[in-house]
């Protein structure tokens, strides 16, 4: 028994001394202590409420050769019946019969065809049909669109013309001194080694062969070749 109390006492020393030197862990075991505290006395509180209630629900025993206490009754509540009000029979609508024949699968007319002698035409409406008509048996002028196509096709081969001839005399200032097919292959051009992709004087080299290049600008290419 002693040797219990001093093991208890060690471990309880023990626990203040760490309580003592981190008071975080402290302050947390106090708040919870206390939440426990609380909680275990609304249970109380609670168990206690519960079995007063119970008490008091039941009721109290009556005492053997004793008269039974004497209790209010309540009279018994009697509903008055509504008088039933029957509608006035002059008031209902009359019944009409009813009378269910079969249908005949037999068609009588044609549900796709319309009758057109039931619509008669107006004015505006002829009025309208003969313009469209007109219009429509009207001759295209064939002539005249063919003639404007041609115009602007010429437009746009004369404009691609001068931009080619303007590229040509910017490449005609290019000199091809070599031209190497390696890997990647390279072009010697006007004392300058570029490779395929590399751009000189705003034309891009996309194409490298035996004595010869393939230049590209403005959607243009030109060739150029070694004397």
């Amino acid at each position: 028994m002693f040797q219990m109390q001093g093991g208890i006492g060690q471990i309880w020393q023990a626990l203040i001394t760490q309580l003592k030197a981190d008071r975080r862990k402290a302050i947390a075991l106090g708040v919870l202590v206390l939440v426990m505290a609380l909680l275990y006395g609304r249970l109380l509180l609670r168990r206690g409420s519960s079995a007063s209630e119970a008490a008091a629900a039941t009721p109290a025993p009556v005492a053997q050769g004793g008269p039974a206490p004497s209790q209010p009754v309540a009279p018994p509540i009697t509903k008055s019946a509504a008088p039933r009000v029957e509608p006035a029979k002059e008031n209902l609508p009359a019944r009409r019969s009813i009378s269910i024949e079969t249908m005949s699968r037999d068609m009588t007319r044609n549900l796709f065809e319309t009758d057109w002698t039931a619509f008669p035409p107006t004015a505006e409406s002829m009025a309208r049909s003969r313009q469209t008509h007109a219009a429509a048996t009207q001759p295209v002028a064939v002539a005249e669109w063919w003639q404007r196509l041609q115009s602007h096709w010429a437009e746009q081969r004369l404009k691609a013309q001068e931009v080619r001839q303007k590229l040509e005399e910017e490449a005609s200032e290019f000199e091809l001194q070599g031209t190497l097919l390696s890997e990647p292959p390279r072009a010697c051009i006007s004392g300058r080694t570029i490779r395929c992709g590399d751009i000189i004087g705003g034309f891009r080299l996309v194409r490298v062969n035996a004595r010869e290049v393939t230049l590209q600008k403005s959607g243009q290419y030109v060739r150029l070749t070694m004397p």
